[in-house]
């Protein structure tokens, strides 16, 4: 288990409450100003020698991150923060008695919070930190339901990972006529991972020393960077970061994202690199790949190798139906063939009955959806009586 630091460019926090019941109402930060411009409004502008530069720095962002490892996946938390519990539990006046002293920036918990974030925080790291409830933007973002910290523990596999996240916490928020499909997701996916028995990186033996810190919102609105050199400025929102398996974030970001060009995510076909019609682009492409290999062999693994795992992991988060593409994903990964039986064997699932059990619950969530529209009206009808 390792922790150190980095000289990545995040801001500095100079205060912070994350009570609701402050007087402001709500969660608040008061946090550095980055420099920059944040990089998807400043790539058409730049030239390829300042595209190079920003290349390696994302290649050494990606390296500093990969050299900070836990033995599972969870949210960092300072000990100092999560030891305060035993103040409150045992009030004493000799301050020289505390190991961790909490720098007065911190606003203090309320007891309630720091009995809570005591029982969810006790998995040690080291240097004063410890593992705890994951923050994954898919779960923030769930717009059905938000898990709470108790049912997003620290896990210790990417395989716990995975369904942690698919079934948008433990125990599940998903309802019973979406919890059958993030479930194949998660079938799909084990399926996947075992076909890497003797892989450094991607064999499921290889989890308890696979899982580096991670932004884990890491896209071109979120680092800045100087328009005349390429050079990255800063890199900021942080609130989902956390150690997570390595396949899982290293996928290049914004321009030098390729997982949507060489798979399939969501309903939409790859797209095959269209995009790169001047030979500076096939250049630059070939610069990142050469230079992250050449800087860390298991980050270039990842990079190519995980975007299979990557476009299931996308389509086991992805929302519900109709809004969520998930079913259409299992579908289409079938039909055109990315299971290569001839090599894997067969397909995880006998995918007929699978559709044929997909219509009965589509079936019966209609019938439900339709009873809804029944009793609603009748009881705003018995309540006006």
């Amino acid at each position: 288990m390792i922790v150190g630091r980095t000289s990545l460019p995040v801001p500095m926090v100079f205060a912070y409450c994350s009570e609701a019941s402050n007087p402001v109402g709500a969660e608040w930060l008061i946090m550095e100003h980055m420099s920059g411009v944040e990089m998807g409004n400043a790539w058409d502008d730049l030239q390829l020698p300042q595209k190079r530069r920003l290349a390696l720095d994302l290649i050494d962002l990606y390296d500093q991150l990969f050299r900070l490892k836990a033995d599972g996946c969870g949210g960092i938390y300072q000990s100092s923060l999560v030891d305060d519990y035993d103040l409150l539990a045992k009030p004493t006046s000799d301050l020289s008695r505390i190991k961790h002293p909490r720098s007065p920036r911190w606003a203090p918990l309320s007891a309630e919070s720091l009995r809570m974030l005591r029982s969810h925080c006790n998995h040690p790291i080291n240097n004063g930190y410890e593992l705890g409830p994951l923050h994954d933007i898919s779960l923030l973002e769930y717009g059905v339901a938000v898990p709470s910290p108790s049912q997003t523990l620290p896990t210790f596999t990417s395989d716990e990972y995975v369904k942690l996240i698919a079934f948008n916490g433990n125990p599940s928020t998903r309802s019973d006529y979406d919890l059958p499909t993030r479930e194949k997701c998660v079938q799909l996916f084990q399926s996947i991972h075992n076909l890497y028995p003797n892989s450094t990186v991607f064999r499921p033996s290889a989890d308890t020393s696979n899982f580096p810190f991670s932004h884990g919102d890491l896209h071109d609105g979120n680092i800045l960077l100087d328009p005349q050199s390429g050079a990255i400025t800063g890199i900021i929102d942080w609130e989902a970061a956390a150690f997570r398996p390595l396949w899982a974030v290293v996928c290049g970001v914004g321009w030098f994202e390729e997982d949507n060009h060489r798979f399939i995510i969501g309903s939409s076909d790859p797209e095959n690199f269209s995009e790169d019609t001047d030979p500076e682009d096939m250049e630059l492409r070939a610069f990142f790949r050469t230079e992250l290999h050449k800087k860390n062999p298991n980050l270039f693994s990842c990079f190519l190798g995980g975007v299979e795992l990557r476009a299931v992991l996308h389509a086991a988060v992805d929302a519900p139906r109709p809004e969520g593409e998930t079913d259409i994903f299992l579908n289409r990964y079938y039909r055109l063939g990315y299971w290569k039986e001839d090599r894997r064997g067969a397909f995880p699932w006998d995918m007929m009955a699978w559709q044929h059990r997909r219509m009965d619950l589509d079936e019966i969530e209609m019938v439900r959806g339709r009873l809804t529209l029944w009793v609603h009206p009748l009881t705003s009808h018995l309540e006006a009586d």
